[in-house]
């Protein structure tokens, strides 16, 4: 995960985990420019949206994995729905999180993830 706060909170469940694991404070293409290893299983959950060049990322994330690895991608759909809880539910009636933090333009719809994972 590149958010420090994310990983810091990971890491205190791993350690507490009957099975721990490791967490890295990275994007995926930072792990590639470092050398990293190829995994079993890459994530990127409720991210995709807020990365600048989705079609990179995606390259990275498949670069990552492992050949017969696996690839698990979630994102806001672009519907009204998503639109209603993400931006006008949580972001300005609740503010549960900053202002401009989702661009609708940036949701994807299962079709538009598939064809990026290719």
């Amino acid at each position: 995960d590149a958010s420090a706060a994310s990983v810091a909170a990971a890491a205190a469940r791993s350690a507490a985990a009957e099975k721990p694991f490791s967490t890295t404070v990275a994007t995926p293409e930072a792990l590639l420019d470092a050398g990293a290893g190829s995994y079993d299983v890459v994530c990127a959950l409720e991210v995709l949206e807020h990365v600048a060049d989705d079609a990179a990322f995606a390259d990275a994330l498949s670069a990552l994995c492992r050949p017969g690895g696996h690839v698990f991608v979630s994102t806001l759909n672009r519907t009204p729905l998503a639109y209603g809880a993400a931006v006008v539910v949580a972001e300005r009636w609740l503010g549960l999180l900053p202002r401009g933090t989702h661009d609708y333009e940036k949701f994807r719809t299962p079709d538009e993830v598939a064809a990026l994972l290719g």
